[in-house]
């Protein structure tokens, strides 16, 4: 792809040599300083460039934790293949890879620039992927640099390239706009990124760092961080981001062999800072009623259970941590509901107050769980319509038989919410002593709270599950949602009045 816009900044004649004025704030490629300092000192000198797409030659595809290929191809005849390791990602991910028509403010007249925009924009990844650039005649290695940017053309940065032949391989730890552009070393002026991973990359791309240099990123930089990334999410997050970029370039230096007990060591404290993750995050699920930890702590699980450097580490304690986050996720259905109907000639209710514990399955810890444990009865009641001159007792509450239920959650992003609870309660039976005017005392056993039950839920039986209960009311705190029923029902020509509260609670412990 050949583009013919002026130098502004980033790949530029020197403005003293060109006797350009320096190009206003705000303008892509402006170099002019931000007034924070950045982490290593430096004050960010962010750079920005505009891109313009290829829209008719998109492609698009998936890739999956086993890995995954994608290849597009740009006007010119430039073809771009994207390869993604296994691991790279813990669940399937959907990616279209667009080649890029025109990038202003990156390069000068008849000057060769490749590059491709990937979605999704902001996408991170576990393991570096690899995109090739293929260009339709030879490159020229010594004055080739490997680019990279944050959505389309914010940030802009460099990044490390290997060349073989008229292929440039980069390793990508992230999405957006990768690519390659020809220029000379002196009509660069390299930015300071604001991010401070971005930065490490951007440094680490200059051909002129030495394996000394890159050591010292390590010691003075990448170490610290990832040794005080155990106090909370985001740093440590931020420190393996640091310390992947770290890794890649050291590999692709040729250098593994020389930083072994150094890339050792960065493990090590990424396995620490894990572990204090996923014992936070359970902690914090226990006290504040945060579901949404379940997940982080499930994810962290996943990428420890793919990552051969860091499964060592966590021999014999990853079933503890995937007990943490059932922990976490564990639910119970409490029912209160009380039925009546016409017997005898008689309106006869019976009550019941149930606790159903719920807990993930297992299967997928996050959107399905099951009812566990024995089913608490809290209390029971029974009554009697007070024109049959009869005055009722309940005695005693007896359950039989097992308990059906299952809850299926919805997530949306960190948020989940309750798609339907499928319930078939258990048979409740209650004793109760009546005393009648007419007949004495006597002790029996009014129809079974369940028989009425499931007759005034018939309209909730389908082939999803019989009973499917949904449109259930977001609820804050430990009480997680609810439902409510005040209504008539007919059943055999059983007239019924139910009156019955279901509600979901976020039980961890």
């Amino acid at each position: 792809m050949n583009t013919h816009f002026g130098l502004l900044a980033l790949l530029a004649l020197t403005l003293a040599a060109c006797g350009t004025a320096p190009s206003p704030a705000g303008q892509p490629g402006d170099p002019s300083p931000l007034p924070n300092p950045g982490i290593d000192g430096r004050t960010p000198r962010p750079v920005n460039v505009q891109i313009t797409l290829e829209s008719g030659h998109t492609a698009e595809g998936v890739l999956t934790p086993t890995g995954g290929t994608l290849t597009a191809t740009a006007a010119d005849g430039t073809t771009f293949t994207l390869t993604a390791p296994e691991n790279a990602v813990l669940s399937p991910l959907k990616v279209k890879m667009t080649p890029v028509a025109q990038v202003s403010g990156l390069n000068g007249a008849n000057t060769y620039v490749a590059a491709v925009h990937l979605e999704p924009e902001g996408t991170e990844f576990l393991e570096p992927l690899r995109l090739k650039i293929s260009a339709p005649h030879a490159l020229d290695t010594h004055l080739l640099r490997g680019f990279n940017s944050h959505r389309p053309g914010s940030e802009f940065y460099f990044q490390g390239r290997s060349v073989e032949g008229n292929t440039a391989t980069l390793q990508l730890t992230h999405f957006s706009n990768p690519g390659i552009a020809v220029v000379a070393d002196d009509d660069l002026i390299v930015p300071i990124p604001t991010d401070a991973r971005d930065r490490l990359e951007n440094d680490l791309a200059q051909p002129t760092r030495a394996s000394m240099e890159i050591l010292g990123d390590f010691s003075g930089w990448i170490e610290p961080d990832l040794k005080h990334a155990a106090s909370s999410d985001s740093a440590l997050r931020q420190a393996i981001r640091e310390f992947v970029t770290w890794r890649t370039e050291v590999e692709r230096a040729g250098l593994s062999d020389r930083f072994r007990s150094e890339t050792f060591q960065g493990w090590t404290l990424i396995a620490q800072g894990i572990e204090a993750a996923v014992e936070r995050a359970h902690a914090e699920c226990a006290v504040n009623n945060d579901l949404s930890r379940v997940r982080d702590i499930l994810t962290w699980m996943s990428w420890v259970k793919r990552n051969p450097r860091l499964s060592p580490y966590f021999s014999g304690q990853v079933a503890h941590f995937e007990q943490l986050a059932r922990d976490c996720a564990s639910f119970e259905l409490d029912v209160q509901s009380t039925v009546s109907g016409d017997q005898d000639g008689a309106v006869v209710g019976t009550g019941i107050h149930l606790a159903i514990p719920l807990q993930p399955g297992s299967g997928d810890l996050l959107t399905h769980l099951e009812a566990a444990g024995p089913v608490q009865v809290l209390g029971y009641a029974a009554d009697i319509s007070a024109d049959s001159g009869c005055t009722v007792s309940p005695l005693s509450a007896t359950l039989q038989g097992d308990t059906q239920a299952a809850l299926d959650l919805l997530w949306a992003g960190d948020s989940a919410a309750p798609v339907a609870v499928t319930l078939d309660p258990p048979v409740v039976t209650v004793s109760v002593g009546i005393t009648c005017p007419d007949n004495g005392s006597f002790t029996t056993q009014l129809p079974t709270w369940r028989t009425w039950f499931m007759a005034a839920h018939q309209d909730e039986c389908s082939a999803l599950g019989c009973l499917r209960i949904e449109d259930w009311e977001a609820g804050t705190g430990a009480e997680f949602a609810r439902k409510t029923y005040q209504r008539t029902a007919v059943s055999n020509g059983l007239e019924l009045s139910e009156s019955t509260t279901l509600t979901l609670r976020h039980t961890p412990h």
